[in-house]
């Protein structure tokens, strides 16, 4: 077994159904439906509905959303079971805008404003020993009506201790940490600081992801056309990773590259100096030397003015 949380440790007490509505379907995720509902008529909701087959997925974010209370997370309002035997999470509704339908019009004021509301979520669950360990713009909730921003899904959540062996089949293809697309299970939380870097980028350098691809070879050439073939072989040697040779040639030769490259002209007004710093800081390849959120959080006026 890979990983701290234990599932079947950990029972789920159903409330009553009856308090819930359901208006209308909002959308589908990865392990069931979700819809707008409203409590007791009177009080908007979102009902997400598991499939049968994700009772792992369902317990886990029901356990880490019950340990955590901070305004940029979402609040879990109740668990409950239908007569199908399905159960669903009731949490607070946010009027949410896709990252990738509003990223050309953010302003450089309110992309600091949202960025710096990520961070202290990431703080937050941190400073509690948690990963997230699937952040990305579909798991992030934006309103942009009040600059509002909560983080959401949290189950692929696990405790952080450290030298425990867990499972690299977390989180999304295309905002992977290293490590994981290098099959390393001694992770750390900075698997969380380097999704960041990718939600910042689709913030200020294009409105779709940075690094893209089918598989992890993808990505990880991705990544070393932007960060040059250097910073991989220094990473290889020092932890003792070897990689195929098929591997290793489509990776030879690569050049750092200037993130002015891959960016949008219509996301040039907001890659201040600063900005470009603290992405190269969260996409750092070598993830022990990635800083913590709380490192960003005390340096926030380097990165921001």
């Amino acid at each position: 077994m890979y990983g701290v949380w234990d599932d079947k440790a950990f029972k789920i007490e159903s409330g009553n159904q009856n308090k819930y509505q359901i208006i209308r379907w909002i959308g589908n995720g990865s392990y069931g439906k979700v819809f707008l509902g409203v409590i007791e008529e009177r009080y908007e909701c979102a009902i997400k509905i598991f499939s049968s087959f994700s009772e792992c997925t369902l317990k886990r974010e029901v356990y880490f959303l019950s340990q955590l209370q901070h305004p940029n997370i979402v609040k879990l309002y109740d668990v409950i079971e239908n007569e199908q035997q399905n159960q669903s999470i009731i949490m607070e509704y946010i009027h949410n805008t896709p990252l990738n339908q509003v990223s050309k019009k953010l302003t450089l004021k309110e992309v600091k404003i949202l960025f710096v509301q990520l961070l202290k979520a990431v703080n937050y669950i941190h400073s509690k020993n948690i990963m997230h360990r699937d952040i990305k713009p579909s798991n992030i909730m934006f309103n942009y009506n009040n600059m509002t921003l909560k983080l959401i899904d949290f189950g692929l959540a696990d405790y952080y201790i450290q030298n425990t062996k867990y499972s690299i089949h977390v989180g999304s293809i295309n905002y992977k940490a290293p490590e994981l697309l290098l099959h390393i299970h001694y992770y750390t939380p900075s698997i969380d600081i380097w999704s960041c870097g990718c939600v910042l980028a689709e913030m200020i350098i294009r409105n779709y992801p940075l690094f893209e691809g089918e598989c992890l070879n993808d990505i990880l050439e991705e990544i070393i056309k932007l960060e040059g073939t250097v910073v991989l072989t220094d990473f290889l040697r020092k932890e003792h990773i070897q990689i195929s040779r098929c591997q290793a040639l489509h990776l030879v030769g690569r050049k750092t590259r200037s993130i002015r490259e891959y960016t949008d002209p219509v996301f040039q007004k907001k890659q201040t100096p600063g900005l470009i710093h603290l992405l190269k800081e969260l996409l750092e390849f070598n993830y022990h030397k990635r800083p913590s959120t709380s490192y960003l959080l005390k340096h926030l006026t380097e990165f921001l003015n």
